[in-house]
C-alpha cells in the first residue's frame, strides 16, 4: 500500500499530476544501494517498527526516520542539534544514537570555532524522543583533555556502561588509537581511559595510522568490536575487528584484533573507502545487518560524496561474523526482514524527463522499428514521448512507448533502445525514489538510465551506466491523466510522429 510520504513526494515532483491513483499491493524488488547518497559515517538504528539514521553534516547533527529502507533516501532530515557555543560549535563529526536507561542519548565530536582537528572533543545530548528535542549533557570526562572523536557505548548484558572512542597520546598527533573508560551513567566516564587498540597492520596505516569509528556487535553472548583503519581519504580505508574472549573488557589482553580487514574496498564493485560502519537488526529482528559508507572513487575520499550503503551481515558455524563483500550499486539485495519495502507506482501513462536538462526520454524520429535509439528531447508531448507504466509480478515494471507499443530495453553494450517483447530481464526495470528524482535501472546488469556525458542537447543518447548518483541519471517522472495516444496537433516539435 501508500504510504503518504511517498505520494506526496511523487506529487512534488511532477508539477501537472492531478492526482495519482491507488495501486494494488505488488511484491517488491527488493533494494538497492545507496540507501542515502550523501552520508558519510552512517550509524544507524532500528527501533519500533522504524530505522532512525544519523549521518555527518558538519554544522549540525540530523536524523532521518524511515519505514523502510527503501525510504531512507527520500525521508525528511530532521535537524535535532545546532550549537552556537564556540567552543563546540563546528565541524560536528559521526553523531551516534542510542537509547540507554530509557532516554536517548547522541554522541557526537566538534571542535571550536577556530576549526582546528586538534581540539575535537567528545559530547553528549540527552532526548526521550529520538527525533528530539535534545539536550546537552556534557563532555565525556575521559576524553576532553585530548583530541577524541567517533564515541560509542558499549553496554554488557549485567547493564554496566563503557565509553568507546578513538584519539592521540598525549603530546602526539598519531598515531590514532582506540580507548575504553567505564561509565556511571550515559553521559560520564567514571575512570581513566585504556589503550584498546592501535594500527599496527600495513592495512591499518594507509595515508595515515589509525583506528577509529567503533561499532560494538553481539550476538549469542559473544562481542565483538568492529573498527575503521587507515586514513579516511584512502581507497583503502577498510574495517578491522576485535574479539572479546572474556574476562574484564577493560584489558587488552581479553581482546584479539584479526590480522587482516574484516571488510575491505572492491575495485570490481566500485566500491572504495568502505568503512566508518554500524549495526542494526531488522525490523523484526532476526537478522543483523552492517550500514557503512563508501565512495565510487578509486582514489578514495573522505567528503561529501561518500554513501551509505547497507548489507546483511551473515555468520560462520563458529559464530564469528562474516561482513562479505561490499556489493555493486547494480546488485538489488533483499529487504531486511519485516521490511514493508517501497510503495509501488501505479499503471499509466508517464513522461520521463532527465533531471540534468529537463528533456524527455524520447523514440528517435518517432521510429516504430525494432532497435529504434532511445534519446533525451525537449518535451513537446507527442506518443513517442509517453510511455506505458507497468507493474510486474517480480516488483519489477515494463516501459511500452505508446506510438509504438515497443519495449524500453537494454541492449548486450548497455545501448537503449525500443524492441517488441523478449523473453528475460531486458526489458524489465526497477524506479526508486532518490534525492533529486528517481533512478531508472535495468533488471539486466542492474545499470541506471544514463543521458550519456550529461549532455545538455537534443538526441543526446541514453544508455544503462554505472549508477554515479548524478543528475543525468535521475528522472522526473509526470503522470499523463487520459492521455489518447494520438499526436498534438499543437506541437512546435518538427519532428514526425
Amino acid at each position: 500500500m501508500f504510504r503518504g510520504k511517498v505520494i506526496g513526494l511523487l506529487l512534488a515532483l511532477v508539477a501537472t499530476v492531478l492526482s495519482v491513483p491507488a495501486a494494488e499491493a505488488m511484491p517488491t524488488s527488493g533494494f538497492r544501494n545507496p540507501v542515502l547518497e550523501n552520508g558519510a559515517d552512517p550509524q544507524m538504528v532500528s527501533h519500533g517498527g522504524a530505522y532512525y539514521l544519523t549521518y555527518t553534516r558538519n554544522d549540525y547533527i540530523a536524523v532521518t526516520k524511515a519505514a523502510s529502507v527503501t525510504e531512507l533516501a527520500t525521508a525528511p532530515e530532521v535537524v535535532v542539534w545546532r550549537d552556537d557555543t564556540p567552543s563546540r560549535c563546528c565541524y560536528i563529526w559521526a553523531p551516534e544514537m542510542h537509547f540507554l536507561q530509557g532516554k536517548w542519548y547522541i554522541y557526537y565530536t566538534a571542535t571550536n570555532s577556530g576549526h582546528a582537528v586538534a581540539d575535537h572533543r567528545m559530547y553528549v545530548l540527552e532526548s526521550a524522543n529520538p527525533l528530539g528535542p535534545y539536550t546537552f549533557k556534557g563532555a565525556l570526562a575521559a576524553a576532553s583533555d585530548h583530541y577524541s572523536l567517533d564515541g560509542t557505548v558499549l553496554t554488557m548484558p549485567d547493564g554496566r556502561l563503557y565509553a568507546i572512542w578513538s584519539g592521540w597520546e598525549p603530546g602526539t598527533e598519531r598515531p590514532q588509537n582506540l580507548y575504553i573508560a567505564p561509565m556511571s551513567n550515559p553521559w560520564t566516564t567514571s575512570g581513566p581511559r585504556v589503550l584498546l587498540s592501535h594500527p599496527e597492520h600495513p592495512w591499518e596505516m594507509e595515508h595515515l595510522s589509525v583506528n577509529e569509528g567503533a561499532a560494538v556487535l553481539w550476538r549469542n553472548g559473544r562481542l565483538f568490536l568492529a573498527f575503521s583503519a587507515s586514513g579516511c581519504t584512502s581507497p583503502n580505508y577498510a574495517i578491522g575487528l576485535l574479539t572479546f574472549h572474556g574476562g574484564d573488557v577493560l584489558d587488552p589482553a581479553a581482546w584479539t584484533k584479526s590480522p587482516e580487514p574484516h571488510f575491505k574496498a572492491s575495485p570490481a564493485n566500485n566500491a572504495y573507502g568502505t568503512a566508518h560502519n554500524s549495526f542494526f537488526t531488522s525490523p523484526d529482528g532476526s537478522e543483523t545487518w552492517i550500514a557503512y559508507h563508501a565512495v565510487t572513487n578509486p582514489n578514495g575520499s573522505c567528503g561529501g560524496d561518500r554513501s551509505t550503503r547497507v548489507q546483511r551481515v551473515e555468520w560462520r558455524a563458529d559464530g564469528t561474523p562474516i561482513f562479505g563483500v561490499p556489493v555493486a550499486t547494480s546488485t538489488t539485495l533483499r529487504l531486511p526482514s519485516g521490511d514493508p519495502g517501497a510503495s509501488r507506482l501505479p499503471n499509466g501513462d508517464y513522461v520521463f524527463r532527465a533531471s540534468h536538462s529537463g528533456k524527455a526520454l524520447d523514440v528517435a524520429e518517432a521510429s516504430t522499428q525494432d532497435n529504434a535509439d532511445v534519446v533525451q528531447w525537449l518535451h513537446h508531448g507527442n506518443p513517442n514521448q509517453v510511455w506505458r507504466l507497468r507493474s510486474l509480478p517480480d516488483g519489477t515494471y515494463e516501459l511500452r512507448a505508446r506510438h509504438s507499443n515497443k519495449l524500453l530495453t537494454v541492449g548486450s553494450s548497455g545501448d537503449v533502445v525500443q524492441r517488441r517483447f523478449l523473453p528475460g530481464a531486458a526489458q524489465r526495470w526497477h524506479i526508486d525514489a532518490v534525492a533529486g528524482g528517481f533512478r531508472i535501472s535495468a533488471k539486466a546488469g542492474g545499470h541506471a538510465l544514463s543521458v550519456d556525458g550529461a549532455q545538455l542537447h537534443d538526441g543526446a543518447n541514453v544508455l544503462a551506466s554505472h549508477y554515479l548518483y548524478i543528475p543525468s541519471q535521475k528522472w522526473q517522472i509526470t503522470l499523463r491523466q487520459n492521455f489518447s495516444g494520438a499526436c498534438s496537433s499543437t506541437s512546435t516539435a518538427t519532428r514526425s510522429c
